[in-house]
């Protein structure tokens, strides 16, 4: 079973996004299946919980199910803004799970904690290993 299909056996053919555009009378969250590789608003569509462009990666507690038009709608957040630099909405509770700012917050101490470790050892941090920091200048 392929990984899309089991996001969408996971959520029950259910519309995931914390903003559901589907009207209520033509079903609600209800995602149909038979909508499939068609170019209806309302066909069935993975959503990255953490977008890739974050380092969210392609696995099942990284994916949820959801209508076309809902995950369009949700990565209008990140539309651009003036001057062509991204502009971020205010993102939407995740509950219990971590949010992507916190987990981006938790990828940033990693990094400088890193950074922190191989300059105590006099290194830089795109050098191998062993590599110092800075050559000796002649005088």
């Amino acid at each position: 079973m392929s990984v899309r299909s089991e996001v969408f056996e996971r959520d029950r053919w259910a519309c995931q996004m914390p903003v559901c555009l589907h009207p209520e009378e033509e079903g609600g969250r209800a995602i149909d299946p038979a909508l499939a590789r068609s170019s209806s608003p309302w066909a069935p569509s993975l959503d990255h919980i953490i977008q890739r462009q974050w380092g969210g990666k392609y696995r099942l507690d990284n994916l949820r199910a959801a209508h076309q038009k809902c995950n369009a709608n949700d990565a209008r957040r990140y539309a651009r803004g003036p001057w062509g630099r991204r502009k971020r909405a205010r993102r939407p509770e995740y509950g219990d799970e971590m949010s992507p700012a916190a987990v981006l917050g938790a990828y940033d101490r990693l990094r400088q904690a890193e950074r922190d470790r191989r300059a105590g050892e006099g290194l830089t941090p795109n050098l191998p290993a062993g590599t110092p920091a800075r050559p000796a200048r002649a005088a």
